[in-house]
């Protein structure tokens, strides 16, 4: 890949990105907004509520640990 189009994500402004979404539609810059777009996705994910996720880690554990076989517990 050529270094014209290696872009660190943190540096593009959002006004570069919309440039980038009406103007060359190169199968490279084409790639690079499908990964902007991943990163964004990324983002938000990561940036998700803590409580909520420890909640949904309480639920899994305490599901896996239902109805085993065997009486050891796979999360203690």
């Amino acid at each position: 890949m050529s270094n014209e189009y290696v872009i660190n994500n943190d540096n593009l402004s959002a006004a570069s990105q919309h440039e980038l979404s009406k103007t060359d539609k190169t199968p490279a810059v084409k790639h690079l907004q499908k990964n902007l777009a991943l990163i964004e996705l990324l983002k938000t994910w990561r940036e998700d509520d803590e409580q909520e996720q420890r909640d949904t880690w309480e639920c899994l554990r305490l599901t896996l640990d239902q109805d085993r076989f065997s009486d050891r517990k796979l999360f203690p």
